[in-house]
């Protein structure tokens, strides 16, 4: 093995052993980047479409991890990572395509980038076009990376029916159940305790017509508060990731509720939580005990049966 394979190696495994803010520690030799690009250049020529044993949609993948960090985004980008992108973008190769729009989503989380992605009229045509893949995972690959990119909005479909316009026209606000999956029977009991109390609960579990997106983008939008039940996992998750940052985007107020024992937040989401009065859900104390804090401090936001 050359110098360059072990290079390679230890640069793909710590794209997958680091955490966000370890990343950090990566971005200070962008020479590192320089040399992952320059791999995935060579890979493209290859009949095989690889280097040295690592595929395309492989390297891509390990350049998504080390993009977590905001400074490895811009790094990235300065590096001349958008072209390889968008020409990978346009190859008919799913799996190369599922791993370049997951790199455009993560790296569309610094503001600047956004705007390149969406502004190249090829690189957006095509996205808006991979959101009907037949490849499920493709697809929603793809409306993710739109998601990110239109900012949750999406102006070819922005136009409302009558009857949902004086729907929201009445709608005071709901609350929003923010989740991982792996939390979901604590937070259902929560959901039935709200309801009981007479307040509007949204909980994906209940509302999920048509794109997972959509649903989404419209329960924060016409909510009054989002109740982030966060966790490891729930950092972890991409989707838990977008709904986080795009109801602290649309100025919603978020209720952290504590899931995991001990776990404390960091990176994006320690900045969405901040110092915020959290609830302790994560089984370390009473269950009604709690739940009576987190209504108390719920109930003179709403008028039980209005909502």
């Amino acid at each position: 093995m050359t110098q360059d394979d072990v290079k390679l190696v230890v640069l793909l495994a710590l794209s997958y052993m680091v955490n966000e803010e370890e990343n950090k520690r990566i971005s200070a030799d962008g020479t590192l980047f320089d040399f992952l690009l320059k791999m995935v250049k060579t890979a493209e020529k290859a009949k095989n479409r690889s280097q040295w044993g690592f595929s395309i949609h492989e390297l891509i993948n390990g350049l998504a991890k080390l993009a977590e960090n905001d400074d490895n985004r811009t790094t990235i980008m300065k590096k001349g990572a958008f072209d390889i992108l968008k020409r990978l973008l346009k190859k008919e190769n799913q799996a190369e395509q599922i791993a370049v729009v997951n790199a455009i989503r993560e790296l569309s989380l610094a503001p600047k980038n956004k705007v390149l992605f969406k502004e190249d009229k090829e690189v957006w045509k095509t996205l808006k076009e991979l959101r009907n893949s037949d490849n499920k995972e493709l697809s929603k690959a793809a409306q993710g990376a739109y998601f990110v990119i239109n900012e949750g909005k999406d102006k070819e479909n922005a136009k409302k029916t009558p009857e949902r316009a004086e729907q929201e026209a009445h709608d005071t606000g709901h609350i929003m159940l923010s989740y991982n999956l792996g939390d979901q029977k604590t937070v259902l009991k929560i959901r039935d305790r709200l309801r009981e109390k007479g307040l509007t609960v949204w909980m994906d579990v209940d509302n999920m017509e048509g794109s997972i997106l959509e649903a989404m983008a419209r329960a924060v939008e016409e909510s009054r508060i989002v109740l982030v039940c966060y966790s490891e996992k729930y950092k972890e998750s991409q989707n838990c990731k977008t709904e986080a940052e795009y109801a602290y985007s649309q100025k919603k107020e978020v209720v952290p509720l504590l899931m995991q024992r001990g776990y404390k937040a960091t990176g994006w989401l320690g900045a969405i939580i901040g110092a915020k009065l959290f609830y302790d859900f994560s089984g370390k104390y009473d269950f009604d005990k709690k739940f009576t804090e987190l209504y108390s401090s719920l109930a003179g936001k709403f008028a039980p049966g209005k909502t």
